[in-house]
């Protein structure tokens, strides 16, 4: 009979044979690893204790000593749900799982390694996501992505507005466009990390709530939309596609993120990212509907 226990970091239920009692396993979420309970007295096992509930030290809590350092490959043939340890070292979740930008100083450098190992690994990085803690960190990595994607767009703005206002002999133009530029840039990443990701994320939210895949509070969708808004922005560098790039990625970013991080199916994860725009589209289409009826009365009223 497989034994079945919750991890001891993240609690996701992990199932391994019985032959597996006493050995090490390994969380697919969190990557922790721990000792496998005995079938016979585990308190996540299914069947009764064999004593008292006091002759388990564990019992009453509900967990188990971290593991020491056994060998990795040995838990990930115990546990069927193991995760594959394909991912290069530096993206691996640091204890007690997390990001790199969760665990690691902030700066430029933790923040490429999140950004790119987010773009790349989608459902891995959000699998590794803390639900819950520090938002404000997750608040400050959108923001910092934003900017940086802000100033990349102005690479290719900046010339041309450059060009246009020397043409004009008009070199004081120059220096306001850029300065009005610049505050744009600030001002963008400012209120998109604050006012529009909480707006983005209650929305986000009902919709998991309509489609039954918020299995985790709203702050893990806020987390999920910061660091998926904070890793793509910076694809606006590419020329004129690169906002449509990183709105498309994002969308496929923020299906592998919610479902990841709130344990829910990607069918229902993709539900909830499509919800939203679907009834903006049809509000939109309604609104032009009646504009369209508003003028053909006034036409014929003539």
């Amino acid at each position: 009979m497989p034994i079945e226990f919750d991890c001891t970091q993240c609690g996701q239920r992990l199932r391994v044979p019985d032959s597996a009692a006493g050995k090490q396993a390994r969380c697919p979420v969190c990557q922790t690893q721990m000792p496998v309970p005995s079938a016979a007295s585990g308190p996540f096992s299914g069947q009764p204790p064999a004593g008292p509930a006091s002759s388990n030290p564990f019992a009453e809590a509900g967990t188990y000593p971290p593991q020491s350092s056994s060998a990795a490959a040995a838990g990930d043939a115990l546990n069927p749900y193991a995760a594959p340890l394909g991912l290069d070292a530096r993206f691996q979740p640091q204890a007690p799982g997390g990001l790199p930008w969760e665990n690691q100083p902030m700066g430029l450098g933790t923040w490429w390694q999140t950004a790119k190992w987010c773009l790349s690994e989608p459902s891995s990085a959000f699998a590794a996501l803390r639900p819950g803690g520090d938002t404000g960190r997750a608040v400050l990595f959108c923001a910092l992505g934003l900017l940086i994607g802000g100033l990349a767009q102005m690479i290719w703005v900046l010339p041309i507005t450059v060009l246009g206002a020397l043409f004009d002999q008009d070199q004081a133009m120059v220096v306001v466009q850029i300065v009005v530029q610049v505050v744009q840039t600030l001002l963008g990443a400012a209120i998109g990390a604050t006012v529009g990701l909480f707006i983005g994320a209650a929305i986000m939210h009902v919709a998991l709530l309509l489609v039954g895949g918020a299995n985790r509070p709203f702050e893990t969708t806020l987390r999920v939309l910061a660091y998926v808004n904070g890793s793509t922005a910076w694809l606006s560098i590419i020329p004129c596609a690169g906002p449509l790039v990183a709105l498309i990625w994002s969308l496929v970013m923020e299906v592998a993120g919610l479902a990841a991080a709130h344990q829910t199916s990607q069918g229902r994860a993709f539900l909830a990212v499509i919800l939203p725009i679907v009834l903006c589209g049809l509000l939109c289409g309604l609104g032009l509907a009646v504009i369209f009826i508003a003028i053909a009365q006034q036409g014929g009223a003539f």
